[in-house]
């Protein structure tokens, strides 16, 4: 029989050999690790120590064990402590939605293209009845998170008790985690599961939680969580804000098939797209400093600066911000609009003046509405390609807000002197104010639960700390830090050394600007812009960068497209008429298998129609799964041919609603 020495010296080599295998970065953690103590570059903190049969850490400065008592002991009791019940220790990545019966009535009757609930709310509110979380439970746990390694010895107590198929592993020190090694068996765990870590400062942790919720996403719906209570609580609400911010949650299947649809409307109006792939570099844009004007906080606090000083910039607005540069007499002399929701058409309509914009160049994103662009004079209008990539070799700004959008473009453009104002991505430090009051969406936010954990965590409203433009942190939404990150990504992608960005805002911090107050832009120098000189320079340059409609090479590919949807129109049909299996893993392996179908890519791209399915099938599918493996619910076959038959109609819905309008727009350029 094998020494505590051997056993522990084999259970870390073994660990070793699965890390540098299969998780390489974090292998070259541990190994950079291993070699700072071996040269003495860092002293240790903790030691391993085996007493009275059983294994404790103790801290060398203090001499304080991490446990203090039979840690198998622990162990066995964080075991005994998981159970099945759906409201107890669980991370939940939907949102919750209860629907009256007038509701499910709405939704069945609206167009699918006007209602974010299409094909959703029967079958959430299914599952509400039959799959409640206060009084049903779960027959399996297939995902499950540690906050916390320790030792890992509740590790191994646990994963022997639930078997789960996909375990994220949360561990602030890499020291520690070190230490757990030589007592956790991850490599066996690994032999029946896929392990995703996040240790330390892992500069990928976003990507990380990310791959671990797209293993097996159809288990996703309750996720079952242990937290150590020597671990801290950040990592929890961080955890939170990455799941709320899954894309799939924050943007409907829905909108994303308008942004795929809306654009032919304005191809087949010939409407001008802008050749956007690569950068203008015009002299007006390198030689002229360009102002982008957006809703946050920071406009309204330097409002009387802007009106001041306006003329000496070329002035780049956000359509939320039209109403108060009105007021204040500022023209702006582009606008930039992207929302292709009809909410939105209030900010043109609360103008006071229909020729306010009269000497403004409008660009719309190409999923606008029709009532947008009617909203400005045409001739002074231009699109540009964001999700939908109809005009092949134009390029494309992709963004989640029309800030981020609006900072890419004009990187894009060559603008070599850009400032930024009211480009906060967070909230006002003193108010909690998300955006000046003018905004449509703007609300003001609970500063004080900046550090709370919550039960509930809402995308845009719960607030966490990101580093700040004049300060060390600011508080923000998950929302804004998604165009926090977004925005560093477009200025690390399409920045070129010689431009340069100035952020005028107190709000978050961007990669590669400089922070500048308004009071230290050096204006004494520069002089008033002939606005009428400005408007005829960029108007020839919107022109000289514009085209209509599709080629032949364009329209073979929408074609392709089409060909694609009625292609997978056939797959839903043979699944439709195949009878329902009795056993449920038969009838998730036929399902799982359709679905892979619908995603699939072709010659290495996922076509539009399969990227809808993957928005509309993220959010629904877990409902599906969480029924099958509910544990109350008894005939499972008849709650399966409940839930399928709503599903396929509107998976089939959705295809036929996309085929019909890119046959209708062939049609119409025939």
């Amino acid at each position: 029989m094998k020494s505590i020495e051997q056993q522990v010296t084999q259970t870390y080599l073994d660990n070793i050999a699965y890390l540098q295998q299969v998780h390489p970065r974090l292998y070259e953690q541990l190994a950079a690790l291993e070699t700072s103590i071996d040269k003495g570059y860092h002293t240790p903190r903790y030691e391993l120590e085996y007493k009275d049969g059983y294994f404790d850490v103790v801290e060398l400065a203090t001499g304080t064990m991490l446990y203090g008592t039979d840690s198998n002991t622990l162990a066995q009791r964080a075991a005994a402590s998981i159970s099945y019940k759906k409201n107890e220790n669980v991370l939940e990545t939907f949102f919750s939605r209860t629907f009256s019966e007038e509701a499910l009535r709405y939704y069945a009757d609206q167009n699918i293209q006007n209602s974010a609930y299409h094909g959703l709310a029967p079958i959430m509110h299914y599952a509400n009845r039959h799959a409640d979380s206060k009084t049903t439970s779960m027959r399996s746990i297939y995902k499950f998170i540690f906050l916390g390694v320790g030792l890992g010895l509740h590790i191994n107590t646990i994963d022997t008790k639930i078997g789960a198929k996909a375990y994220l592993i949360i561990e602030d020190d890499l020291e520690l985690f070190r230490l757990s090694l030589f007592t956790c068996h991850y490599h066996a765990i690994a032999s029946h599961a896929n392990l995703h870590f996040w240790i330390f400062d892992d500069e990928n942790f976003h990507q990380n939680v990310a791959d671990f919720l797209s293993d097996s996403f159809v288990e996703n719906h309750y996720i079952k969580f242990f937290h150590l209570p020597s671990h801290r609580d950040i990592k929890f609400k961080t955890l939170q804000s990455i799941v709320a911010s899954q894309e799939h949650l924050t943007f409907s299947y829905t909108a994303l098939m308008n942004q795929y649809i809306q654009p032919l409307e304005h191809l087949g109006n010939n409407r001008p797209f802008l050749n956007i792939s690569q950068p203008w570099h015009p002299q007006i844009l390198q030689k002229t400093p360009v102002l982008l004007i957006a809703a946050g906080p920071s406009l309204k606090k330097n409002i009387a600066w802007l009106k001041q000083h306006h003329k000496k910039f070329i002035l780049v607005a956000v359509s939320a911000t039209l109403r108060l540069l009105e007021r204040e007499n500022i023209t702006p002399d582009i606008v930039i609009h992207i929302d292709g929701f009809e909410v939105s058409l209030a900010h043109f309509d609360a103008l006071s003046s229909p020729d306010f914009l009269k000497h403004s160049i409008t660009v719309f994103s190409a999923s606008v509405l029709q009532e947008h662009v009617e909203r400005v004079p045409h001739e002074r209008s231009y699109f540009y390609q964001n999700l939908a990539q109809y005009k092949k070799n134009f390029g494309a700004i992709v963004g989640p807000c029309v800030g981020s959008q609006s900072l890419g473009l004009l990187l894009r453009l060559g603008v070599e002197n850009l400032y930024l104002l009211g480009l906060d991505l967070a909230l006002d430090q003193e108010s909690g104010r998300t955006h000046t009051e003018e905004h449509l969406q703007s609300k003001t936010l609970d500063l004080s639960k900046h550090d709370e954990v919550e039960d509930t965590f809402t995308f845009a409203s719960s607030t966490i700390g990101v580093r700040g433009n004049f300060s060390d942190t600011v508080m923000t939404t998950s929302s804004f830090n998604i165009s926090i990150e977004t925005v560093n990504r477009f200025i690390a992608k399409e920045k070129t050394p010689k431009q340069t960005l100035y952020n005028l805002n107190d709000g978050a911090f961007f990669e590669q600007s400089t922070p500048l107050q308004v009071a230290a832009v050096p204006l004494e120098n520069w002089n008033d812009l002939d606005k009428q000189a400005l408007q005829q320079a960029l108007q020839q340059q919107f022109d000289a960068h514009a085209e209509q409609g599709l080629s032949s090479a364009e329209h073979h590919y929408l074609n392709a497209i089409l060909a694609h949807a009625q292609q997978l129109k056939q797959v839903i049909a043979a699944y439709q008429s195949k009878s329902i299996p009795a056993s449920i893993d038969e009838y998730k392996q036929r399902f799982i298998l359709f679905i892979d179908t619908l995603l699939a890519k072709v010659d290495g791209e996922r076509y539009h129609l399969s990227i809808i399915y993957l928005y509309y099938l993220n959010n629904i599918v877990t409902y599906l799964f969480d029924i099958l493996n509910t544990k109350e619910l008894k005939n499972h076959k008849h709650h399966i041919k409940k839930v399928n038959k709503m599903l396929v109609q509107a998976v089939r819905e959705i295809e036929e609603t996309y085929e019909k309008k890119i046959t209708n727009f062939s049609k119409k350029r025939v």
